[in-house]
């Protein structure tokens, strides 16, 4: 028996009057005895044996190697990291089916080829950190694809820790069949006075997965966009050591390692993915469509840029190394026209390469 029923009952029985009853303690006792019957431990528990042969499905991609269905996962980035602007990206790409991106400079589409389809998904962004017109704007010069399937609430002050507000985003989302939300800030959708108390935080991720991710009947992936922890040049992630640790997935965006060529995205939790995935680079261009002047993000590929570097330089000091030759220059003498150690292994291969 419910605990609230309990003391009431007793009350009555000792002929004692009760004080008058708060309309918190009645929305209380209420909500106790709606709550359905708890499954005992005995009827959940598994053995190693039943665990490791259980029939659980497949991991199911939203967008391949990056954000899975359903899941938590968090996309942080300092000011200027476009994170915002990725995410919105991101929810653009879902609801239309695409990978990640549809232009490479790469040659390895990892998060999806861009010619491969995929389930057309329906998307909520909730946004608190900007204004409607402001919203507008980024709607307005960003590339779309599936404008009736992407939804936005914007400056509506909406907060995860009400109860009533975060009642509501679960009847939408079952009504509406919606599959991710994405929230930006965390900051803000939390209502969290503390973000440093890992009880509170415990307590809202523990109700964020139960009621809207972990779900029979409506189950959606959930990404918050955050900051990095205040004053940190790395990937410390602001707030309680529970926000990133309920995490499935967790990118960081760091603008400040390329400049204004791109902007590395690491990987800082990834626990849907068996090995560790490849932190990769992204940018913001204008798309090739001379009517709809529109920005859309590409993959840039700083391994292949790299390699390719490395290849321009390796070419040129084989040829000086045959320029050297012809002219009958002595060994030493290539190696220093070269920079290399005459006794190393990097100049004793290229010099034989010219022999062969």
């Amino acid at each position: 028996m419910n605990s609230l029923n309990l003391t009431l009952m007793i009350e009555e029985k000792n002929g004692n009057r009760p004080p008058p009853i708060s309309d918190e303690f009645k929305r209380k006792k209420e909500k106790a005895a709606e709550a359905p019957e708890r499954t005992p431990i005995k009827d959940k528990v598994l053995t190693d044996r039943e665990l490791r042969g259980l029939d659980v499905p497949p991991i199911e991609w939203l967008i391949p190697n990056l954000l899975t269905f359903p899941s938590l996962t968090m996309i942080a980035g300092h000011p200027m990291s476009y994170k915002t602007a990725f995410a919105t990206w991101m929810a653009r790409r879902i609801v239309a089916g695409l990978s990640l991106f549809s232009t490479f400079d790469s040659l390895v589409p990892i998060h999806g080829s861009p010619s491969e389809t995929f389930p057309k998904r329906k998307v909520l962004f909730v946004e608190e950190e900007m204004s409607l017109r402001q919203m507008k704007q980024r709607t307005n010069w960003m590339k779309t694809y599936d404008e009736d399937n992407l939804f936005f609430l914007v400056s509506d002050g909406f907060k995860l820790n009400n109860e009533e507000c975060l009642a509501d985003l679960k009847n939408y989302v079952r009504e509406n069949k919606i599959d991710c939300v994405f929230f930006d800030p965390f900051s803000s959708v939390s209502g969290l006075k503390d973000e440093n108390d890992n009880t509170l935080m415990a307590e809202l991720m523990d109700s964020i997965r139960h009621t809207l991710i972990q779900t029979e009947d409506s189950p959606c992936s959930v990404v918050f966009i955050h900051h990095p922890a205040k004053g940190e040049k790395g990937d410390a992630i602001r707030g309680a050591g529970d926000l990133l640790g309920k995490m499935d997935q967790a990118i960081v965006l760091d603008p400040k390692n390329k400049g204004a060529d791109g902007i590395l995205v690491k990987w800082v939790k990834y626990r849907d993915i068996a090995d560790r995935p490849d932190d990769f680079w992204i940018d913001l261009r204008e798309t090739d469509d001379p009517i709809e002047k529109e920005f859309a993000f590409m993959r840039l590929d700083e391994k292949e840029e790299e390699t390719e570097k490395k290849d321009r330089v390796e070419d040129q000091m084989i040829k000086t190394i045959k320029e050297g030759k012809v002219l009958g220059l002595e060994r030493q003498q290539i190696a220093d026209l070269v920079g290399l150690s005459n006794t190393g292994k990097k100049f004793r291969r290229l010099y034989e390469i010219d022999d062969s």
